[in-house]
């Protein structure tokens, strides 16, 4: 949807995030690794948690932002297309 509406920083964005969150759940995943030393898979469990929650609240801010204007982009391009649509029918309509 962001590429259709020339959103470029919000495609490279959302790329971002993916990737991210790919990297976590391979992160996740390599965990059982740490499972045989207690010490470190207790730090690495608590690390994997922090990032966790600092990628879901990016991605979260991402979700708002993209939110905020795709949808002002989309209620724009409605308003555009009624006025053309009123001037095809042949409704003057005056905005001062």
């Amino acid at each position: 949807m962001a590429e259709k509406q020339e959103q470029f920083g919000l495609v490279k964005e959302s790329d971002e995030k993916w990737n991210q969150y790919k990297m976590l759940q391979i992160a996740a995943l390599c965990s059982f690794i740490f499972i045989f030393i207690p010490l470190l898979g207790i730090l690495y469990i608590i690390g994997i948690l922090v990032a966790s929650i600092m990628i879901t609240i990016g991605i979260m801010g991402f979700i708002k932002r993209c939110n905020e204007i795709l949808n002002t982009f989309i209620h724009l391009s409605w308003w555009i297309f009624y006025m053309d649509l009123c001037k095809f029918m042949g409704y003057n309509l005056y905005i001062g």
